[in-house]
């Protein structure tokens, strides 16, 4: 029981518009942070780092690893760590699209044998 797994891939380089604030920060986002982009209804929804490392968090006792295979994912990342996740992958610096999907399916075939 429990989540042992979450594999994270997408854009995670989504910095929160000057009109998009007051929305951001109500989801945990301050305006200078960067965050990880969700699309509600085709809308995209931004979540802070704050607010992602206590929602992931809360799995701790059970989550080994978490892959965030997105741009600049360090700072969420770190976050992980310190709120007790095990093993964290990301990325420190932007990274091409075609080079991120060849190492997400990578991990994802490991992952499956």
């Amino acid at each position: 029981p429990g989540v042992h797994m979450l594999l994270f891939s997408g854009h995670a380089d989504a910095t929160v518009a000057h009109a998009d604030a007051s929305r951001a920060t109500a989801a945990g986002a301050p305006a200078a942070e960067t965050t990880l982009p969700f699309q509600r209804g085709g809308v995209a929804e931004v979540i802070g780092a704050d607010a992602l490392s206590r929602v992931i968090s809360a799995h701790s006792d059970t989550l080994e690893l978490v892959l965030l295979n997105g741009c600049s994912s360090l700072h969420l990342a770190l976050r992980l760590v310190h709120a007790g996740i095990g093993a964290v992958i990301c990325w420190e610096t932007p990274v091409p699209d075609a080079a991120a999907t060849r190492f997400g399916v990578g991990v994802a075939r490991a992952l499956a044998q």
